[in-house]
């Protein structure tokens, strides 16, 4: 499966920046649909103060609109150090919210951790309402304000409970991908495909049922 993360502003509070963004999405869709794509990651991306949850909700269904002209489905996105959409919990509202028929969120446990989701709030979640699940993990010690994106681990090398994660995702229904989201900024002298069949070989063994 294809996916593509493009940080478009289809969030942002100013109209003008808005309406750049979604002819940004517009004409990147239509490149994912020529690769037979049929998704993007929609994270809150661009200047959310002072939104509410119900004009956030609006402006995902603008970007759900387009998407669905055009075959890709845009993935709803939490990020753990934003300001707004910062958590599972606001990532469902804004798809209740939207009015979208069958919407989409995309699962990222390292975001989880950053924004205080617990593991236990997937359980309130559909697993049809679940596009992807990104998979990775966390160190001990790191305060969830100053983790960065390039500490994040190997499934199964952190402190993240993933037999737990998976069996949550495994209860609510989930059976998509899972998608290895890594921001190491070295891997030394290994090559790409060693990485790659380390980086399975960890996604089997942390989440082995």
């Amino acid at each position: 499966m294809c996916k593509c993360d493009s940080f478009f502003r289809w969030s942002d509070r100013d109209g003008i920046q808005r309406e750049a963004a979604l002819h940004q999405a517009r004409k990147e869709m239509e490149i994912l649909a020529d690769l037979g794509c049929p998704a993007v990651a929609a994270p809150p991306f661009g200047d959310l103060e002072g939104l509410s949850f119900r004009t956030i909700s609006e402006y995902f269904a603008q970007l759900y609109e387009i998407g669905c002209v055009i075959g890709v489905e845009p993935y709803l996105e939490f990020w753990g150090k934003a300001t707004h959409l910062s958590r599972i919990s606001e990532a469902m509202l804004v798809l209740m919210e939207s009015g979208v028929p069958n919407g989409k969120m995309l699962i990222d446990p390292f975001h989880m951790y950053t924004g205080g989701s617990s593991l236990d709030q997937l359980a309130y979640i559909n697993g049809a309402s679940v596009g992807i699940v990104h998979v990775n993990d966390y160190p001990d010690g790191f305060n969830r304000k100053t983790i960065m994106d390039k500490d994040r681990l190997f499934p199964g090398e952190g402190v993240l409970p993933s037999k737990k994660f998976a069996q949550l995702l495994n209860g609510i229904g989930y059976s998509g991908f899972l998608s290895l989201e890594l921001f190491i900024e070295h891997f030394g002298d290994q090559s790409a495909l060693e990485v790659a069949q380390y980086g399975l070989n960890q996604i089997k063994t942390a989440y082995a049922l």
